[in-house]
This record gives structure tokens, sequence and C-alpha cells, in this order.
């Protein structure tokens, strides 16, 4: 276990935003703040701190990672863009 504030190395599937790395290494410093992402971690230098094995996804933490399902092709080659969908929605509520 590393200890609150320290720097870590840790080891596993990481989604950088745009790409899934299924066997990479991020370092991060003491205040979990990304140093480096390695894509590879087998060639990747040697972590100053041991690493740890994550059974995990990593994922930056300032990523929109929410979706609305109900929006899909159809809406989209409606043309109904974001504004038709909520007429739409607020059509098809009903109140049982």
């Amino acid at each position: 276990m590393t200890p609150e504030g320290a720097a870590r190395s840790l080891q596993g599937c990481v989604w950088d935003g745009d790409r899934l790395w299924p066997e990479a290494r991020v370092d991060v410093d003491g205040g979990g703040a990304v140093l480096a992402l390695h894509p590879e971690a087998a060639a990747a230098p040697a972590p100053a701190v041991p690493v740890e094995r994550c059974g995990g996804l990593l994922i930056p933490g300032l990523v929109n990672a929410h979706t609305h399902l109900e929006i899909g092709p159809a809406q989209t080659a409606a043309g109904l863009g974001l504004p038709g969908w909520v007429q739409a929605m607020r059509g098809a509520a009903t109140v049982g």
C-alpha cells in the first residue's frame, strides 16, 4: 500500500480520452497529477517507485463520460438536434 500523498506508478488498462491502452503504465505525483503515460508498460523506463497493478480501468478525471441513449442515429438523421429531441421527449411523456 502506498502512503497517501506519495508518488505512484499504476499499471493496467488505461483510457486516455482517445484510445484504450490494455497494458499501460501511468506515473503520478503525490497530488495525483499525471507525470507520464507509458502506453506499453513493458517498454517504459523503470519507475522510481514500485509498480502497482490495477484490476480496473484508469481514466482521466475530467472526462464527460455520460451519454443519452435516446439520442441516436434516428434522431440525428431526422435532423431533430437537441431542441427537437427535448420536444419529442416532452410529447412522449405521459402521466399515469
